[in-house]
């Protein structure tokens, strides 16, 4: 039996609010079924009410950026630790990704600090990881362009790194990655 990850990239401009991180979203709002990575590009506006992290969410913390690459995955059959595990190894792909693009960045310069990445001390993405009751949530964003963000950060387009193709060179390799992952459980033994 094939296992795959349903995966869409869309040019539809829209905002993430934070309310796009809930059961089915992929599903019902994109046409993606069963396990999937969705992504676009686009601002991000989270407030306080709307943030996932309990941390963020005591400190009254928002989220902010006028331009990221955005990924919403969701995964049946995977437990939040899990969903946590491949949220960190997105990050690792990322920068691997980087250095592929960039190979005259030195590596020194990149910096992954659990699920965040930091370029020359500016942060680079946003990232969480949640669960529902019949599946394993993550939203992961770039930032593209350095504006609009509370804190420092970095970006692609600082990088001069293309958004689209950073986009679908990540979108093939978690695929890619979700696939042999999820054949790798099916082929031992078990007692």
């Amino acid at each position: 039996m094939a296992v795959s990850l349903s995966t869409l990239f869309s040019d539809d401009k829209m905002t993430y609010d934070g309310r796009q991180l809930k059961p089915l979203y992929n599903y019902l709002e994109q046409g993606l079924e069963g396990d999937s990575l969705f992504a676009w590009i686009g601002p991000c506006q989270v407030e306080t009410e709307h943030l996932i992290d309990g941390e963020d969410r005591r400190n009254s913390d928002r989220i902010a950026s006028d331009q990221m690459l955005h990924l919403i995955l969701e995964l049946f059959h995977w437990p939040l630790h899990g969903a946590v595990c491949f949220q960190r190894l997105i990050g690792a792909r990322c920068i691997q990704i980087i250095g592929e693009l960039k190979p005259d960045l030195k590596l020194r310069e990149i910096e992954q600090k659990g699920d965040d990445i930091y370029i020359d001390g500016g942060k680079l993405n946003v990232s969480i990881a949640s669960c529902s009751a019949n599946s394993s949530l993550i939203h992961f964003a770039l930032n593209i362009k350095k504006t609009g963000a509370p804190v420092a950060i970095s970006c692609l387009e600082d990088l001069g790194i293309d958004a689209k193709d950073f986009a679908r060179r990540l979108i093939d390799q978690l695929s890619n990655e979700f696939t042999s992952i999820e054949k790798a459980t099916r082929k031992v033994i078990t007692f």
